[in-house]
């Protein structure tokens, strides 16, 4: 078998969270300290907003079939939106647009500059709904580079339905520098940022007694991710015992992404793997969501070299390789040393807890679109 323990992490996980177990195990120092600073997050953010900002937002979203991650992602979105007290719905991909605009009052409708979702919404009834209510309309940055249709033709399509602002998962400075993204600004187009992050609703650390992998990875299996998971992970997978699920891994029998039953598969590994994509190597662009979510759970985590690492985390706070035998190397270093693994973990955990969850993405959005705002009079 590929994964001997992939059952037996699975049975676990899937036992603690049907069981109600998570707080009656043994808590480590890593646990105490995620429970003291998740609850000091969860408390300075529930309803924080509520009756505050004006806005409701309506999300469009990918069916989980088309883009997994995406799926994913905007739904732990409105769920953080939500307990912030903005309110919030998404737009599924077959939802009737029209009706649930209706119902919903959005003032912000937030979708993306691809075909696949402009062509399922219905653009004369949004029109007319704009046309009689406040409604900004927000889409993807995104970069005819990276196998997008060209620029001019998105950006003509946005000037005649009334683009309001667009917005990207990738940071300002990356933004404002790579030259690129300049038509965009030249249109008097503002490009609002929405980095990744952890959703601490989900992502904090849980206690267990034992470790039954030596590591975990959950992700996708994508084909155009092949030629680095052999390089980084081969060395690793034929020679220790561990767990890798996602859509696409043949031998992971159909595994479905679940944020709750995830923190504990994680709490079962004693280091979570993690690699970039090539464009996050070669520009300072983005970190995955998963070095967040990692950081959050509090799982001493290996990853590559992503450009924008040193500028989000302390070097202190992960391990981090650039080839695949510095990151073979740097796992056997790892397991014959828990103290440091410990140590780098617990720093990681208060770096995102201090700035990198969906709670301080959401805060930092809405100061954003209040700037627009009152910019755009």
């Amino acid at each position: 078998s590929v994964q001997p323990c992939y059952r037996q992490v699975l049975d676990a996980a899937d036992w603690v969270l049907a069981s109600d177990q998570e707080h009656r195990t043994e808590k480590n120092w890593i646990v105490y300290r995620g429970t003291e600073l998740r609850g000091e997050l969860m408390k300075q953010y529930h309803q924080k907003f509520s009756g505050v900002t004006p806005h409701r937002i309506l999300i469009h979203l990918p069916s989980e079939a088309i883009s997994p991650a995406g799926y994913s992602w905007f739904n732990s979105f409105a769920e953080a939106l939500s307990y912030v007290g903005v309110p919030v719905r998404t737009l599924s991909w077959d939802d009737n647009s029209g009706k649930v605009f209706d119902s919903f009052k959005p003032t912000i409708f937030l979708t993306s500059d691809a075909v696949d979702y402009l062509s399922r919404l219905d653009w004369p009834f949004i029109a007319q709904y704009r046309a009689k209510y406040l409604c900004s309309l927000g889409l993807t940055a995104s970069l005819q580079e990276y196998g997008n249709s060209p620029l001019w033709e998105r950006l003509d399509w946005a000037r005649r339905h009334r683009v309001s602002f667009y917005y990207s998962f990738r940071p300002a400075e990356y933004l404002q520098t790579r030259r690129e993204y300049q038509p965009f600004y030249d249109e008097g187009y503002r490009i609002l940022t929405l980095e990744f992050a952890a959703n601490p609703i989900h992502h904090y650390p849980v206690s267990s007694s034992r470790k039954l992998a030596d590591y975990v990875f959950l992700g996708s299996s994508n084909p155009d991710k092949w030629p680095r998971y052999c390089e980084f992970f081969h060395g690793i997978i034929k020679k220790y015992n561990g767990f890798v699920a996602g859509p696409g891994w043949p031998f992971a029998n159909g595994y479905i992404m679940n944020a709750a039953r995830d923190r504990f598969v994680y709490s079962l590994a004693r280091i979570g793997l993690n690699l970039s994509i090539n464009e996050q190597i070669q520009w300072p662009c983005e970190l995955n969501e998963r070095t967040y979510i990692l950081a959050a759970c509090g799982i001493p985590q290996l990853l590559d070299n992503p450009a924008l690492l040193p500028a989000r985390f302390s070097a202190g706070s992960v391990f981090s390789a650039d080839s695949g035998r510095a990151y073979c190397r740097l796992f056997e270093n790892m397991l014959a040393d828990p103290g440091e693994c410990e140590a780098r973990a617990v720093r990681a955990l208060e770096e995102v807890f201090a700035q990198h969850t969906l709670f301080h993405r959401i805060d930092s959005f809405l100061q954003q679109l209040q700037l627009l705002e009152s910019s755009t009079g």
